[in-house]
């Protein structure tokens, strides 16, 4: 675009009014401009030429975007399942959970989630082996695991990032970095359909 390229028209809306919902779209291949734009929060990118009807689905899709995809979360620890599901719950996400890895699979087995978050500390399987039975299960499923024992348990992070988890989070959370992620996680298997 003339002036200013269509990264910095974006940041000047959201400043205007940031609940703007915004679908980036280019006839480039401008990898940084573009990851630029999803780190700042753009719905997406749609590349030219552009199929119309698909382009109204999205739309489509970002106007009924009140609930924002099925999370579980596995954790044993009530005091933070609850607070987590209570902030995942009001950002508008569906929440489950579970409290053992036995009762992951169980519900992996009758549900279809957006998300899955594991505790890596739990009673019987550890959350490497929920980890790998889940994805035995759903393949497709995004999993972030999540520990409070950074040190204590390093070898078994260090299993599950080599095992392709999406990534490993410390406890506390940082939470608006967390719900930032979940929303960009959610746009991409939104634009991938």
């Amino acid at each position: 675009m003339p002036l200013m390229n269509g990264v910095e028209a974006f940041k000047s809306i959201k400043k205007i009014k940031p609940e703007t919902i915004v679908m980036m779209m280019t006839a480039y291949v401008v990898e940084d401009l573009i990851q630029e734009a999803l780190e700042e929060g753009a719905y997406g990118i749609i590349y030219k030429p552009f199929d119309i009807e698909k382009m109204v689905s999205y739309v489509g899709r970002m106007m009924t975007d009140g609930e924002r995809g099925f999370i579980l979360v596995v954790d044993d620890d009530s005091g933070f399942y609850t607070t987590f599901k209570n902030i995942l719950s009001k950002n508008g996400s569906k929440v489950a959970i579970c409290t053992t890895g036995e009762e992951a699979i169980a519900s992996v087995e009758e549900n279809s989630f957006d998300l899955i978050f594991i505790d890596m500390k739990l009673p019987i399987m550890n959350g490497l082996e929920t980890y790998l039975a889940l994805k035995k299960i759903d393949p497709e499923v995004i999993i972030i695991m999540i520990t409070g024992y950074r040190e204590e348990i390093e070898e078994l992070i260090q299993s599950a990032l080599n095992e392709n988890v999406y990534t490993c989070l410390y406890k506390p959370l940082e939470l608006v970095n967390v719900i930032q992620m979940i929303d960009n996680i959610l746009r991409r298997k939104i634009l991938a359909t």
